[in-house]
This record gives structure tokens, sequence and C-alpha cells, in this order.
């Protein structure tokens, strides 16, 4: 339950990556990561129908296969190294212009 300080919840990620079906804590962050592939609960009760329902078979297979499909895509670490190496590039090289033209 990391919702609260905001970002991505690592422990999401494992979650995705684990195949689990996903009842998530509805704020921003989780659903910028989720989309539609999750239930969502804001209060206890909520969370009490979700649980008490019976969802499809199909419904949840079909989300963890998109989860997973995230995971691979979006959320994995070698593209996410090469994401950060790209802006430190961009960074870089813009400071190093900057400095050029001051010499």
């Amino acid at each position: 339950h990391g919702h609260s300080g905001g970002g991505t919840n690592p422990s999401l990620l494992e979650a995705m990556a684990a195949s689990a079906k996903i009842i998530a804590h509805k704020n921003p962050f989780n659903e910028a990561v989720l989309g539609d592939d999750a239930n969502y609960f804001d209060k206890t009760e909520s969370l009490t129908c979700i649980i008490d329902s019976t969802i499809d078979s199909q419904i949840w297979e079909l989300r963890i296969q998109n989860n997973h499909l995230k995971i691979e895509n979006i959320y994995n670490w070698q593209i996410i190294v090469n994401q950060y190496y790209h802006e430190f590039n961009q960074i870089f090289s813009s400071h190093t212009k900057i400095n050029q033209e001051f010499l």
C-alpha cells in the first residue's frame, strides 16, 4: 500500500509480473500504470463489493496478459535505463553547446 507517496509502486509492478489479479486503490498513479487492467476501489465498501463479485476468468486472463506486456514493453529495466541515458545525453549535449557558445 504505497500509493500515498505518489509515483509507480514497485510492489504493483511485481504483482503485474507475477500474474496477479489486481485490485488497486483508485488513484492517478495506479490508474496510469494499470489502465483498464485492474479493478479499483476507493473505500472499504467498494473493495468489499469487488471481493464479493464474480469477475469472468477471461477478463482476468486478458488483464494479466496486458499487464505482462506492460512489464515487457514499458516497465523493463533496460528500457528505463535507455530512457535515462537518452535524457542525460540530451542534457549533457545542450549544456556542452551552451558552454561552447561562451568560450
